[in-house]
């Protein structure tokens, strides 16, 4: 989806229009994992932020390894890997709101790194 969206739109807007699919694609994760609609939605609000962070750092990737989608699936699943596991409990032997705010905070602070040095064009060069 990213790639034909960025052919038309600059890449920060790509990864923005693309968020949201992502995001609602999560949602019914987020209902049986919150118990309810409602829940659901809420964390879904909670969580928009840093996953749009992630579908910058995705179309970072993806521009730089010359639109690979494996890249991608092995970003996406390490990142799974090392948060949704006990490997954050023992990497991060902390309390739940405080792993929390580390692993919300660090895409979002990866994602301005990116744009800050690669000046928001996300390494975007139009197909041939």
């Amino acid at each position: 989806m990213l790639d034909r969206i960025q052919d038309r739109h600059a890449p920060m807007k790509a990864a923005a229009i693309v968020s949201v699919p992502f995001a609602l694609g999560h949602l019914p994760g987020f209902i049986v994992e919150g118990g309810s609609v409602v829940e659901g939605l809420v964390f879904l609000g909670v969580l928009f932020l840093p996953q749009f962070a992630s579908r910058i750092i995705v179309a970072w990737l993806y521009n730089n390894s010359h639109r690979s989608v494996l890249l991608i699936g092995l970003f996406h699943s390490a990142y799974n890997a090392t948060t949704h596991s006990e490997f954050s409990e023992a990497f991060l032997p902390v309390g739940e709101d405080v792993q929390f705010v580390v692993l919300v905070g660090l895409p979002i602070l990866a994602a301005l790194a990116v744009v800050v040095f690669i000046k928001g064009r996300l390494s975007y060069r139009p197909a041939a």
